[in-house]
């Protein structure tokens, strides 16, 4: 093959291979749903999808230093195990919440290291009321999701909440007050007292919050 040939079937590779990057990249880049959009699924009382905190990496963590260092292996396993039992104290506490406190939408849980899964339909992910996977389970075809924690495109210190997300895991429309978040001074306060149930009552008024702001939009 001439020089002049090869130099150009490189560059003609090249930039078919960067074009199908790009494609790729702008496939993969989700498009947030309209606020028409968002309320119409809401206003169809679509399953919401509980996103429950898994700290998966932060177990994941203190796995592999209880693999690669023997003589504190118990001290890790120690705390392998409080962090367990503290996540599924904050889970059964939310679930339990949810279940008894918010009305507008069916619900399911699912843990946020399976994100990636269910979202692509990945079977027997939603979990039962003991945290174990529903065998077989799917997702529905029209859902919106729960997630919990940071506020996702907020700006500024928040201490963390419940926030509506679509399918693609991207915020609702500003416009849709899909936001509730938790505590503040007044919790700190509280806290201070009998700490679980002022967590408890914490849980307990940011849903009841949030259901009342969003049943008050749905209701314009």
């Amino acid at each position: 093959m001439e020089p002049v040939i090869r130099s150009f079937v490189v560059f003609l590779c090249l930039t078919v291979g960067s074009l199908s990057h790009a494609q790729q990249q702008f496939v993969q880049t989700p498009t947030p749903i309209s606020t028409q959009e968002a309320t119409k699924l809401l206003r169809d009382r679509v399953p919401l999808l509980v996103r429950l905190p898994s700290y998966e990496n932060k177990l994941e963590f203190y796995r592999k230093k209880r693999s690669e260092d023997a003589t504190n292996a118990t001290s890790y396993q120690r705390r392998i195990e409080q962090i367990t039992t503290e996540r599924d104290a904050e889970n059964r506490l939310l679930m339990d919440s949810l279940l008894r406190g918010y009305t507008l939408q069916p619900l399911q849980f699912f843990y946020d290291r399976d994100s990636r899964a269910l979202r692509d339909g990945t079977a027997g992910l939603l979990l039962n009321k003991d945290f174990q996977p529903i065998e077989n389970s799917r997702v529905p075809e029209r859902y919106l999701v729960l997630h919990v924690g940071e506020r996702i495109g907020g700006s500024g210190q928040s201490l963390g909440g419940i926030q509506v997300l679509d399918a693609n895991y991207q915020p609702l429309p500003f416009a849709v007050p899909s936001f509730s978040r938790r505590g503040g001074f007044g919790a700190l306060w509280r806290s201070l007292g009998n700490r679980e149930r002022a967590r408890r009552k914490d849980v307990q008024r940011m849903i009841h919050r949030f259901q009342r702001k969003l049943s008050g939009y749905l209701e314009n």
